[in-house]
């Protein structure tokens, strides 16, 4: 049993792409990433130079909304018995090695969803709006009759028959984060390279605080910000009148 993995980038490079190569390769049997732009492809055969699992093609989005063309797309060059869509911001949890397991003692099945976890602000928090996310329909067998809907961009595939969840394994979305971690990090690296006023302790619980919002802080009165910034943020004059009151 063979797992086709399916990648869509678009300037990801920056971010979590080369994490989220990592940790599907420890389940994909092979790699297809289909690079809307061009950008991403220079890095990934940087990082991964001679790793014949991987395959690149480049196509750009049908439009900025249609993220199912390029998925449609990259369907033809999977050759596993299996494939699995995972976003170029997304992480395999380590008991991922559950996914192909469960594949190989559920052959009938041909559709799988699978948990995922959304981080809000920091890693220190998830998305609690429901008791479980799950991705529908993450993973799906090879066949021609499952496909995706045109013209949308998050659209789930049709054609599949059976479907059940893979139990005891999560993808972690760093899409709402990975603006501000990076920033941490980045910021982290070159602190401790010009390394002036602040120890080397202090830099590290710097970032880790900052990673798990854990950095000392207290609140601040609404009613002080100066104009300027209720204007940018385009704060509400009932909000701003509220705090005024406290």
């Amino acid at each position: 049993m063979k797992i086709s993995g399916l990648i869509l980038t678009e300037n990801e490079a920056p971010y979590y792409l080369k994490e989220c190569i990592e940790s599907a390769l420890k389940v994909c049997d092979e790699l297809i990433i289909v690079d809307s732009d061009g950008r991403d492809t220079p890095h990934i055969y940087k990082w991964f130079d001679g790793d014949e699992r991987i395959k690149t093609v480049i196509r750009p989005f049908d439009n900025p909304t249609d993220y199912t063309g390029n998925r449609n797309y990259g369907r033809q060059f999977c050759k596993g018995d299996y494939i699995f869509n995972l976003d170029a911001d997304e992480i395999l949890g380590d008991q991922s090695y559950l996914i192909r397991r469960t594949l190989e003692e559920n052959p009938g099945i041909e559709a799988w969803d699978l948990q995922g976890e959304h981080f809000i602000y920091h890693l220190g928090l998830v998305d609690n709006s429901v008791k479980e996310h799950t991705w529908l329909v993450r993973i799906h067998k090879n066949l021609d009759r499952i496909s995706y809907p045109s013209n949308t961009m998050h659209g789930l595939p049709t054609g599949w028959k059976t479907q059940r969840r893979i139990p005891g394994t999560q993808i972690f979305h760093m899409g709402y984060i990975k603006h501000e971690t990076k920033r941490i990090i980045e910021k982290y690296h070159k602190n401790m390279k010009y390394r002036e006023m602040h120890t080397e302790e202090y830099l590290k619980d710097y970032k880790n605080a900052h990673l798990f919002g854990e950095y000392p802080v207290r609140p601040f009165n609404k009613a002080l910000l100066p104009m300027e910034l209720k204007e940018l943020f385009k704060l509400e004059d009932e909000i701003y009148a509220e705090a005024r009151t406290n």
